[in-house]
């Protein structure tokens, strides 16, 4: 398997094997939507960056009636979404 095959996999994997194995290093995980948060800052600090996914999300309709319009960002809108239909 490649390295873009097994980032792939990774990805879409929800949990994560990559956390998995931060956390039985002790190592402690961060999670986070935005695309402006500094990585780099994150490991220098000896945390595990991960970003929070709405893995399995079909839309939106029901994170819409939670989150104000001028929030636009579709990664904290799909997780919300995934944690209304309970999965």
């Amino acid at each position: 398997m490649g390295a873009l095959d097994e980032l792939k996999r990774l990805a879409a994997e929800n949990p994560n094997q990559a956390v998995e194995r931060s956390k039985q290093a002790r190592q402690k995980v961060v999670g986070y939507w935005c695309s402006y948060i500094p990585q780099e800052l994150m490991h220098a600090a000896g945390l595990f960056p991960y970003r929070i996914k709405g893995i399995g999300a079909h839309g939106t309709a029901k994170a819409d009636v939670y989150m104000a319009s001028v929030c636009n960002c579709s990664y904290p809108r799909a997780a919300l979404e995934v944690a209304l239909d309970g999965s």
